[in-house]
């Protein structure tokens, strides 16, 4: 009998690693151990697998113990030995990555690079080579930075959700949407015209629509009409329809309607498997140039209760804004004198001081001035500055969110959801 099948494959568990030099082949047992070395001949499935070992000894596993097995390079087998050895430092996580680097290692490098930024959420070096990004101050992916930008991956690129809106759009979807456009118009005419039975029968067809092919001329003709009456069939008819199509009316509405009371309508008209999709919209609004609608997406956001959004919030605790206001103009009138020696107001072409004026300057008895008053009133021109905010509404989201209280701290709120994803905190 050939000794070498004397030692049984279940009682192999995890055979010692030896030195660089070693092969790397790996074969994976049912019992949960493995044993790795050099394959000799071919691997074929079902049939006994024979393996120089690492120790230098031979060794053939029955088909029945092998639950797969694979050729794998040597520096595969170098970087299990080193990984399993180094100490969980900083610098040693970087020196691997960087010997992966060079070995052409690309899954070993990420996940040193991953294990070091563990202990060094900060490391900017092992953020750029994972190909992170600086966003507002926050490390991230790519795919989150653009997220957090209001675009979405398609088909490889990244585009806002209304352009992949359009390119999604068939040519029949265009054509039915566009159906609508003269039936809404018609019937907003009737609603606003002056006669009474047309109105009814208006208000009528209004109230029925629940195609979802007909809200882009539900947005366009009722959205922001003056008549609150029909901002509020407007919501009401989003309201009743499903799927994703109305969310981004509903949101918009949510955010912009100048009535506060139509803004709450069009937020709880975001039925709970629509405010999923919602988010997205709402976290874009965190950047808007008009601080009331960073707050309303905030407060809406704190509504919808979805913690991943804490970086997002956390990111808009303080935004810029332009404001513009009016200013006086400080009219700098200077007295000279002309060429014959009067005093005039504005140097040699200006006006002749009044007579009685002019005879006090000349004998002194004026010694502080003289204040010339405007006749045309105080000149205003119009100035803008951009202006920190702290934004109350996205502190109250942040605290509803994560029973936590870091104040207006970015630094704070950031640390505390570095630990949350690192598992060392909790929300």
């Amino acid at each position: 009998m050939d000794r070498r099948y004397a030692v049984p494959a279940v009682a192999v568990s995890v055979l010692l690693l030896a030195g660089r030099e070693a092969c790397a082949d790996l074969a994976r047992l049912k019992n949960g151990g493995e044993v790795r070395g050099a394959f000799v001949g071919e691997s074929i499935r079902n049939q006994p697998l024979t393996m120089e070992t690492l120790l230098g000894g031979r060794i053939v596993l029955p088909a029945e113990a092998v639950e797969s097995s694979a050729r794998r390079r040597p520096e595969v087998e170098e970087y299990v030995t080193r990984s399993r050895s180094i100490p969980k430092t900083v610098e040693a996580h970087w020196e691997l990555a960087e010997w992966c680097k060079a070995q052409q290692l690309t899954s070993q490098r990420e996940e040193q690079l991953e294990a070091l930024l563990e202990l060094d959420p900060t490391h900017t070096l092992a953020h750029r080579g994972l190909d992170h990004v600086l966003h507002q101050g926050e490390w991230m992916t790519r795919d989150e930075s653009m997220r957090a930008q209001g675009y979405i991956k398609h088909k490889g690129k990244y585009l806002t959700r209304q352009e992949i809106d359009l390119l999604e759009k068939t040519t029949a979807q265009r054509q039915a949407e566009q159906a609508w456009y003269p039936r809404v118009r018609l019937w907003k005419g009737w609603v606003l015209g002056s006669h009474q039975g047309r109105q009814m029968d208006g208000l009528s067809n209004l109230r029925s629509i629940d195609d979802e092919d007909a809200i882009p001329a539900l947005e366009d003709f009722l959205s922001d009409v003056p008549q609150i009456a029909l901002r509020q069939l407007y919501i009401e008819r989003l309201s009743a329809m499903r799927g994703v199509k109305p969310v981004a009316c509903l949101v918009r509405s949510s955010l912009r309607d100048v009535d506060s009371q139509i803004r709450q309508a069009a937020f709880e008209g975001l039925a709970a498997d629509q405010r999923e999709a919602a988010i997205p919209y709402y976290i874009e609004a965190l950047t808007d140039a008009q601080n009331p609608v960073v707050n309303r997406a905030a407060i809406a956001l704190g509504g919808i209760g979805d913690f991943r959004v804490v970086p997002a919030l956390t990111r808009a605790l303080v935004t810029s804004h332009k404001i513009s206001y009016d200013a006086p103009v400080q009219d700098n009138v200077s007295l000279g004198r002309t060429s014959d020696g009067r005093y005039s107001i504005g140097g040699q072409s200006g006006v002749a001081l009044p007579p009685n004026i002019e005879l006090l300057l000349r004998t002194g008895q004026l010694p502080y001035g003289v204040q010339v008053v405007n006749p045309q009133g105080i000149k205003t021109r119009r100035v803008s500055v951009r202006v920190n905010v702290r934004n109350e509404d996205v502190l109250a989201s942040l605290q509803k969110l994560t029973q936590q209280d870091f104040g207006y701290d970015e630094n704070a709120w950031q640390l505390y959801w570095d630990a949350y994803r690192s598992g060392k905190g909790k929300l």
